[in-house]
């Protein structure tokens, strides 16, 4: 039975050392004597302490039977080959009770040398990366910081980085630490508190940023305009799970915008004014100048002649051409008092029915051959008015009518009554106004090229608007050219 024993303990990879209590050797395996390069005969009855590298301390002594009697123990160790070479072993120990006989201690040795050459390794590896992890986990912590610093202070807008249901994970910005509610949205929606139209719009470019598209467009919130441009964070569109928004606040660049619009049409308003007032005043001017002066050399000719009605016949057109160049003037008297406001009603009782006929009467010396001019009246009425604006509102008018009508033609005056209000109407049958034009008829100086070679200064229907907005009044048309023109006013009982 003893030879079947040693031959298994032959057969184990690891080194087997069989001792007495004082620390003799009395049995090694093939694997010890590879270990220490030993023959299998020579450590027989020799020190098994001399195989290792021993502390002064007495623990370390292995041969110390009273120290390991009854006790289990593994340490490491430095062995001792024959050559003197040291290698690491790992060394278990336990005591065998063998009773009434002698008792012996079994050794089971491990050549531990490539592992712990390995450990070391492993060791020094791990202290390696463990240093770069904290040395890029400090840069990290640089880059996080000075992205969140950068972030912080993005001029006048915000950064935010979202998730594929466009919740937040990130938000960082000047105008959010205005508004102090970074912490509020994280987790919450981008879309959050737009209304279902605005939603959809809003969410639409955010699904072309999951697509891997980078898009611009502009949003309203409460006050503010921005300009927000999202990008995708990732390379391969399938994948995409986040994309940033950058929000640039833009309100004051779309202020300056509006105001420079506002400033440039107002700048092409003015330039079409002065082309109109030159183009009106070269004619309104000149033609009743040149008919005075024309007219002035004719009458000393025909004064030497002594012809009477030649001379009254240009004297009645040097009149009637200042009496032109009076209305011009008028027109002009009366919007300059009207934009300064200067213009202030003087209200009181009219009778319409009265101002009306004193009104016709007075138009009547300006009728064109055959022209007549027809009044329909519902019933006598009474308005608090001023009555100076009203006859002027029908005098431009009428004079209108009476100019842009030809001969043997009607106008129509017609006074309906309403529930809170009075309408007249002034209905003629001439030129009529093109349709491409008739939304300019109450701009100042403005004339239809269908009427360009007739007298007026295009200031007439301006006028006649303000005056109704003092009154707190309305005025409307209705006109087809070559048909005749209808202009409605309206009044406050």
């Amino acid at each position: 039975m003893q030879n079947i024993s040693e031959n298994i303990l032959d057969q184990i990879s690891e080194g087997v050392i069989i001792c007495d209590s004082s620390g003799k050797i009395k049995f090694t395996n093939s694997a010890l004597n590879k270990y220490f390069e030993y023959d299998s005969f020579e450590l027989i009855d020799s020190d098994v302490n001399e195989l290792f590298v021993l502390n002064q301390s007495s623990t370390n002594r292995l041969s110390r039977f009273e120290e390991i009697k009854n006790n289990f123990f593994i340490k490491r160790m430095l062995g001792i080959k024959k050559n003197q070479q040291q290698i690491s072993v790992e060394i278990r120990v336990k005591p065998i009770d063998q009773k009434e006989q002698e008792n012996f201690i079994l050794l089971l040795i491990t050549d531990i040398t490539s592992k712990l050459f390995y450990e070391e390794m492993l060791f020094d590896l791990t202290q390696s990366l463990e240093v770069k992890v904290e040395e890029r986990t400090e840069e990290l912590q640089k880059s996080e910081k000075l992205y969140q610093s950068i972030a912080r202070n993005y001029p006048s807008g915000v950064i935010s980085i979202l998730d594929r249901n466009f919740n937040y994970l990130f938000i960082e910005g000047q105008h959010m630490k205005v508004q102090d509610k970074e912490r509020e949205l994280i987790g919450k929606p981008f879309t959050q508190g737009f209304d279902v139209r605005k939603k959809k719009y809003v969410e639409d470019y955010l699904e072309k940023g999951f697509q891997g598209n980078q898009v611009t467009f502009e949003i309203k919130q409460n006050e503010d305009t921005f300009l927000v441009n999202i990008v995708p964070l990732g390379e391969e569109k399938e994948k995409i799970d986040r994309i940033i928004v950058f929000e640039n606040n833009i309100t004051v660049q779309k202020q300056v915008e509006l105001r420079l619009k506002k400033n440039l049409e107002k700048e092409m308003e003015l330039n079409e004014l002065k082309s109109r007032f030159v183009s009106m005043a070269s004619h309104e001017f000149r033609t009743p100048l040149t008919t005075i002066n024309s007219s002035a050399e004719l009458i000393d000719l025909y004064v030497e002649k002594n012809a009477v009605d030649q001379i009254k016949k240009h004297t009645d057109r040097i009149k009637n051409s200042i009496q032109n160049l009076n209305l011009i003037l008028n027109d002009f008297l009366s919007l300059d008092k009207l934009e300064s406001g200067n213009i202030q009603p003087n209200m009181g009782e009219v009778d319409l029915h009265e101002l009306l006929h004193e009104v016709i009467e007075e138009m009547g010396v300006n009728l064109k051959k055959n022209q007549v001019i027809e009044l329909f009246l519902e019933q006598k009425i009474n308005l608090h008015t001023d009555k100076n604006l009203v006859k002027n509102i029908l005098i431009n008018l009428l004079s209108n009518a009476i100019k842009y009508s030809f001969e043997n033609t009607q106008i129509t005056v017609t006074l309906e009554i309403q529930d809170s209000t009075i309408q007249i109407s002034v209905r003629d049958q001439g030129l009529g106004i093109p349709k491409n034009e008739q939304n300019k008829m109450f701009e100042r100086f403005f004339r239809s090229k269908n009427v360009f070679n007739i007298e007026g200064t295009g200031l007439g229907l301006t006028i006649v608007k303000r005056y109704l907005d003092i009154l707190q009044g309305t005025i409307s048309f209705e006109s087809e050219e070559g048909q005749g023109t209808v202009f409605f006013i309206t009044l406050p009982k």
